[in-house]
């Protein structure tokens, strides 16, 4: 069960967070977007190399990308792990290949399909967490995503796993829910902090080609 202290101390910090999605000219992207892959092809998440990037930080980070971990809450199942939701929906007949080989390592420069950055930096507008997709939207393919993660010196753990896990959402291709209690909600003060069925299969119904990317719970 989840710890009613884990909610109380992130509920009290209110994180907000944005997203862009662009081509490569810089140009806002209105459409959907998600990744196009191969099937058994290895997915680069790589956080960026910095003073913040600490042992426990990357651990951290490893286990919302690559855990198996469940969480029940009432009747409810949800996932410590992104790597935990994919493979619950990997029986399901999808158009298109969903990210699920994630290759997970700290590297110098900017490399990798999705990029992670730390710094004790502020955001300008107040995020805590910001992810910047860059896509061709003719084919609706996602490029590269870069998520930054702000004023990390003001951060714990628990609060880093939320806004990572989060981020990792938009950067596969989903937008915000309307749904305060979900992990995808923009400014999240009341939510459940792991991945929901329901935006698994948010990304379902996105790499299905429907068009789709908006969370619905």
């Amino acid at each position: 069960m989840v710890s009613p202290h884990l909610f109380s101390y992130i509920a009290g910090y209110g994180l907000r967070t944005n997203y862009t999605i662009t081509n490569m000219n810089g140009n806002k992207v209105t459409t959907w977007v998600y990744w196009h892959v191969a099937k058994n092809d290895q997915f680069h998440i790589h956080v960026q190399d910095s003073p913040e990037v600490t042992k426990d930080r990357m651990q951290v980070i490893a286990d919302v990308i690559l855990s198996n971990k469940t969480i029940v809450v009432g009747n409810e199942t949800y996932y410590v792990g992104w790597s935990g939701a994919l493979q619950a929906i990997s029986h399901q007949n999808v158009k298109n290949i969903i990210p699920f080989h994630f290759h997970v390592m700290k590297t110098s420069p900017e490399s990798g399909n999705i990029v992670i950055k730390l710094t004790n930096l502020e955001n300008p507008d107040g995020y805590t967490g910001y992810t910047k997709i860059i896509a061709s939207n003719s084919q609706h393919q996602i490029l590269k995503s870069v998520i930054t993660i702000y004023h990390m010196d003001k951060l714990n753990y628990p609060q880093l796993a939320l806004i990572v896990r989060h981020e990792l959402g938009h950067a596969f291709g989903l937008l915000h829910s309307d749904n305060p209690a979900d992990l995808m909600y923009p400014n999240i003060q009341r939510n459940l902090p792991y991945v929901s069925k329901c935006d698994a299969q948010a990304i379902v119904n996105l790499y299905n080609g429907t068009g789709m990317n908006k969370i619905t719970c």
